[in-house]
Order: C-alpha cells, then structure tokens, then sequence
C-alpha cells in the first residue's frame, strides 16, 4: 500500500490511477490491476499471489493534471497475515526526481573543492531527464565556491529509474578536461526527497 501527495501543495491527492503490472517473481491473479486513490491519497495492492513469496512489478502513475509515469522493479511481498503488507513512502504525482548534489574534489589532495569550473553531464542510457515536456540530453553547470554542482535541480525525470551519463569537468589551462564514465543517478517517485551528496575526485592522483 501507499500514498499519493500533491507535487505543488504536499497535500493527499484523491482520484489518482495507479496501474500495477507484474514483472516477475510470484504469479499473481491478475497479472495486471488498476487502483483509483482515495480522498486521503491512499492506494491497496489488492491481488492475490500463489505463494507467499515476492513478486517483481511494474507501477503506472497517471494524476489528473499532470504526465502520468512508470515505476519499475517495485518489490511486493505477499502475505495472509492481517495489517501486514509492503509499505512504501509517500511518492509525489509529478514526476520523478533527481535530488542529488556532486561535490568536486582534487585527486591526491586532503580536500581541495573544484570550484568555479564547468562541469557538463551528458546523458547515455536509462530514463530521459525532462525540462517541462522537452527532453535535455546535456546539462552544463558551474560549481560552487565549495565545488558543489546541482545537474538536475528543477528537472525531472519520464520515468523512474538509473539515468547514466558522462560527467566532465573542464579544468583550466594546462589541465585536459577530465571525463567520469558511466556516472549513475536513480531517478526517484518519492515525494519531496531530501538531498544526497555524492563526492567525485578529479583529476589525476
């Protein structure tokens, strides 16, 4: 079970689809389901399993006024005991999110912050990072005085899961722009998530 909160006011928003879609593990009946949110946001994964073992689905969020999204690999396990059921944190009705600050330090050094430089993050793989209903496959930022860049701050992703990139850091003369492959941020439903750090050395050690 879980709760749908309004992206703009935080409040439970009623009358939300949720569509549910197994993936794998245990057999369910259906295989596919479609949930409606009550007045105070809440959604039941009400289906029956063979076992009571885990199955592997697949979530549909469509909010009225807003683009619907998909949620994949949700983990659902099954169970006959009464109150007992897979609780999942509030997820918002916009779409998901990227809520993640990379902090730039030298290679080699106690702490020396990259600050002030330009730090591009081009997309290859996973779920497309979105500015409104347009789809942006570069983002270029500069750093902080403490070398913090945010790539994602007010973009969104079209649905959850890992968005893979290259990340390069174009240092000043004589340095050669130093080049992170295969960068990793998972694109997240949950409401309002908090901030998390993740810290990259640069350049050579």
């Amino acid at each position: 079970m879980g709760q749908m909160l309004d992206e703009v006011t935080g409040r439970p928003a009623g009358g939300v689809r949720v569509d549910l879609r197994r993936q794998s593990g245990v057999a369910l009946e259906p295989n596919a389901a479609t949930f409606t949110t009550s007045a105070d946001g809440m959604f039941h994964f009400d289906t029956k399993a063979a076992d009571g073992t885990e199955a592997i689905v697949t979530v549909t969020i469509a909010a009225p006024g807003y683009p619907s999204y998909e949620v994949s690999d949700v983990r659902l396990r099954a169970t006959v005991k009464t109150g007992e059921a897979t609780i999942l944190t509030p997820w918002s009705t916009g779409r998901p999110t990227l809520p993640y600050v990379v902090e730039l330090f030298k290679n080699g050094t106690d702490d020396e912050r990259v600050k002030n430089t330009l730090v591009e993050f081009r997309r290859t793989a996973g779920p497309l990072v979105m500015s409104g209903d347009s789809p942006v496959p570069v983002i270029q930022k500069m750093t902080s005085d403490a070398g913090w860049v945010y790539f994602f701050r007010e973009l969104t992703a079209d649905r959850a899961g890992d968005i893979v990139g290259d990340i390069t850091v174009y240092l000043p003369p004589p340095n050669a722009p130093f080049v992170i492959r295969g960068a990793s941020f998972p694109a997240v439903p949950q409401f309002r998530p908090a901030d998390l750090l993740a810290r990259v050395g640069v350049g050579s050690q």
